[in-house]
């Protein structure tokens, strides 16, 4: 249901990809992907406070996902939080450091 909460993003529909979002959370109230279309739904309709509550539970149930981090990077920014973001910003260019893991032939 996370997949299609984020076609109704996609198509521009974010209260249709909030509610698919919300059904996936009720089952599985951490899910990564879940939660971070729900907070990119919630941005898309200018409830910041919201989103921002989500995309900081997205990185926190999901580490290694830096797309969390960096919409929560760019919120703050948005509202003037330079010391929050420009962390989360430092964060970004370590996990970038990482190098990737072999891929197999």
């Amino acid at each position: 249901a996370a997949i299609l909460a984020q076609v109704a993003l996609d198509r521009a529909q974010p209260a249709a990809a909030i509610r698919l979002a919300n059904t996936v959370l009720e089952l599985h109230p951490h899910d990564g992907m879940g939660l971070e279309v729900r907070a990119r739904a919630l941005e898309a309709l200018g409830r910041r406070a919201d989103a921002e509550r989500d995309h900081r539970a997205a990185a926190e149930a999901r580490p290694d996902l830096v797309t969390p981090r960096l919409a929560l990077a760019r919120l703050l920014a948005a509202r003037g939080d330079a010391r929050e973001s420009g962390s989360l910003g430092e964060a970004r260019g370590a996990l970038l450091a990482v190098p990737s893991p072999p891929r197999k032939p």
